[in-house]
């Protein structure tokens, strides 16, 4: 897969795995929507960085959220799980990457975000929050 290669660390959740920084985001987001990245190494986690990616990628938070949806949608259907998209989810989760990336010092990125924002590796912050 390109080099790269699953690290994880601890977290004040668990374990968070994700994909090494040797990939850039944008070079991650092409891996998935190239269908490089393997389902059952696809996590939260990297639902957010690909999220992070189409906000840096995209004019607006609506445009974003576009690509978001269907690259998950289109994803979800070529592992035989199209019953498994979530488009309130989905608009949840890109509001709240959105959010957080807003408030972070100009040139911060993915990983700096996940440091300065724990709670974001909380996958069920969407059911609480519904």
């Amino acid at each position: 897969m390109n080099g790269c290669k699953l690290v994880r660390w601890p977290g004040s959740l668990g374990w968070v795995t994700h994909f090494d920084t040797t990939m850039t985001d944008a070079e991650f987001a092409r891996a998935f929507e190239a269908g490089q990245i393997p389902n059952n190494e696809f996590h939260h986690v990297d639902h957010l960085r690909l999220a992070w990616a189409y906000l840096v990628e995209s004019p607006s938070v609506d445009a974003a959220t576009d690509r978001m949806r269907l690259s998950i949608q289109r994803f979800a259907s070529s592992v035989g799980k199209p019953e498994k998209y979530s488009d309130p989810m989905t608009i949840f989760w890109m509001h709240e990457v959105a959010a957080t990336r807003a408030s972070m010092p100009v040139g911060a990125g993915f990983e700096e975000m996940l440091l300065a924002y724990p709670e974001m590796r909380d996958k069920n912050r969407y059911h609480r929050s519904s």
